[in-house]
């Protein structure tokens, strides 16, 4: 199984792991104020597939750069060349689980709703990272087997979706061309078949 993977965000200004001009260009789209987690599903123009999650600070839970400064964020895209994941829990256990090893790494802390880094960038710990992906693989279960083909047709925008609905909705979005945006800000499907039928 080829899995790429970049990890990003603000450990003491904006950075990243290793890499192309073009990955870099994607990844500073997520560069901004937002708040809480958030999971994407990117489909790009070579037929590679990118699952980004981001995790902000909010209004309860800030989250700080190494200096303790406020406002930054910490992001992940896993890349699958020609392929996606027909099972969308493996993906979210690997993104919950890198996230949980960079803790107990001691590269981030959670303390009384604060996240802090402890690491003023990602290149310098390359190699623990890559012990933390992993990990992450493995605790997950992601396999050869777990992976779809994909071709990209055409993209006419973004589909919000629940994590809830995102097990069974999977394959269908995946045919669909849409990129797909996945919060708990969103209601699930049950939530909006309740609110059509009340439409008279």
């Amino acid at each position: 199984m080829k899995m790429e993977y970049i990890i990003f965000g603000t450990t003491y200004g904006f950075a990243s792991t290793e890499t192309t001009d073009e990955e870099q260009r994607y990844i500073e789209q997520f560069y901004h104020d937002d708040e809480g987690k958030r999971t994407y599903v990117h489909k790009r123009r070579n037929n590679k597939v990118y699952y980004t999650r981001t995790i902000y600070g909010d209004k309860q839970n800030r989250f700080c750069d190494s200096k303790g400064r406020p406002g930054g964020f910490f992001g992940m895209t896993i890349g699958f060349d020609g392929q996606y994941c027909r099972d969308f829990n493996k993906i979210n256990a690997l993104m919950d689980r890198v996230y949980e090893n960079f803790i107990k790494k001691g590269f981030i802390t959670e303390k009384n709703g604060t996240h802090q880094y402890h690491i003023a960038d990602f290149q310098t710990y390359n190699a623990q990272i890559h012990e933390i992906m992993a990990d992450a693989v493995q605790y997950a279960n992601l396999s050869s087997a777990d992976l779809e083909k994909f071709t990209f047709h055409e993209l006419k925008g973004t589909y919000r979706c629940h994590p809830n609905d995102m097990p069974s909705l999977n394959k269908a979005l995946m045919d669909m061309p849409y990129h797909i945006d996945i919060s708990e800000k969103y209601p699930t499907q049950a939530m909006l078949r309740e609110k059509l039928s009340k439409v008279k």
